[in-house]
């Protein structure tokens, strides 16, 4: 092998791995989520308690003593591009019936107004855990 047959080789390398590292790790950030969890819940239901947490975190509604995040089924297309939003509704329906996330509309104004506000149960889910 020449030099210059070397050199790109290993410029293609150095191509692919910026190429993944760009493609499958960073087009992203905010879908991540705990393998234990997903074992015992299922995959989009960690998932979702995931993105629930990180949107919690950084939430300024507050009310009753917790955090919470407002947000129609049709909002949550937005952060779950890849579902669809019957998918969506029925996987927070799911973690809402199993009592990882508590849902209301009782703090909403409107009694037209179709969001819905999020919270995490987090002793339910330290107990699936477990």
């Amino acid at each position: 092998m020449t030099t210059n047959q070397l050199s790109n080789e290993i410029n293609l390398i150095d191509s692919l791995e910026c190429l993944k590292d760009n493609l499958l790790f960073e087009e992203d950030p905010y879908h991540h989520f705990s393998t234990s969890l997903a074992e015992r819940i299922g995959l989009r239901e960690a998932i979702v308690l995931h993105k629930l947490d990180l949107l919690l975190n950084e939430s300024t509604d507050e009310a009753e003593g917790y955090k919470w995040i407002r947000k129609s089924y049709a909002n949550w297309k937005e952060d779950f591009p890849f579902w669809t939003e019957s998918a969506i509704k029925r996987t927070f329906q799911k973690l809402e019936k199993q009592g990882y996330i508590i849902a209301t509309s009782k703090f909403n104004e409107l009694l037209m107004d179709n969001t819905k506000w999020f919270r995490i149960d987090y002793d339910k889910v330290g107990e699936a855990l477990l």
